[in-house]
């Protein structure tokens, strides 16, 4: 696995420097917990509209449960946010 829990982690943060918001809000630590295992995040673009839509979908592809479903090197994930910047 490529990309460890601390990426995860500052994924977390670029979700919320996004967007102004965690993904995932309770007032329960056990429930965010639950929630970071089996929830998908909203989608950035639900709480701010004018994200680009190709930062959105990568920041949710970094937050995908699975690592197989998230970028496999950082030379994959700088491509990807490289095209956006284009």
């Amino acid at each position: 696995q490529a990309f460890s829990e601390m990426t995860i982690r500052a994924w977390v943060l670029m979700f919320e420097l996004c967007t102004g918001r965690t993904p995932f809000r309770s007032d329960d630590v056990q429930e965010i917990l639950r929630m970071h295992q089996h929830d998908r995040p909203p989608n950035p673009r639900l709480l701010r509209n004018d994200l680009p839509e190709p930062l959105a979908r990568i920041i949710l592809g970094c937050l995908e449960k699975s690592h197989l479903q998230r970028p496999a090197t950082a030379a994959d994930l700088d491509r990807l946010l490289m095209r956006v910047r284009q």
